[in-house]
């Protein structure tokens, strides 16, 4: 299989149409919060979630609601059908497809070094050592109350880590 028919595979549709769909919604989104003036980050947060969740289920769901979609008689009468638009060449020489599965990759790796790597790094070194969880048992400091109340105290864990958390 060449570069060009895995977008034509099942999972190749669902990326290709799930980066169009989600830069779609970008351009959407980020000019609606532009003209309603919303200032909060939470309320931003809110609707910038919607980017993470509407490519992941419009593929899906425009599927079920119209199976006819993925075959080659709707996309020959399709306004924007994105097999076309991988298929034109870039400046004559390349294939926008190879643009674009270039671009994937790309990201991905960015994505792979800077977030996976360091936490797949320290889960490795941290592990489960029984040395970094401590039991603190404040009964020796509120033994009255240990006492009045008939319990052993207040127990608190700690972790023995460097870096904070809340």
């Amino acid at each position: 299989m060449n570069l060009s028919g895995i977008f034509y595979s099942q999972l190749g549709m669902f990326v290709t149409q799930s980066v169009f769909h989600s830069l779609i919604a970008a351009i959407i989104i980020r000019r609606s919060l532009r003209i309603w003036s919303v200032e909060g980050p939470l309320s931003r947060q809110r609707y910038l979630n919607i980017l993470m969740a509407v490519p992941i289920i419009s593929y899906p769901l425009y599927q079920v609601l119209d199976p006819v979609r993925g075959t080659a008689s709707f996309r020959i009468n399709a306004l924007f059908d994105s097999h076309r638009w991988l298929m034109m060449e870039a400046f004559g020489i390349v294939p926008v497809y190879a643009l674009f599965g270039a671009m994937l990759i790309f990201f991905t790796g960015i994505f792979a070094v800077q977030e996976l790597i360091p936490i797949i790094r320290h889960l490795r070194t941290s592990g489960s050592n029984d040395n970094d969880l401590k039991e603190i048992s404040l009964s020796r400091y509120f033994k009255a109350d240990a006492e009045n109340t008939g319990t052993r105290g207040i127990i608190l864990y700690t972790f023995d880590d460097d870096e904070p958390c809340i």
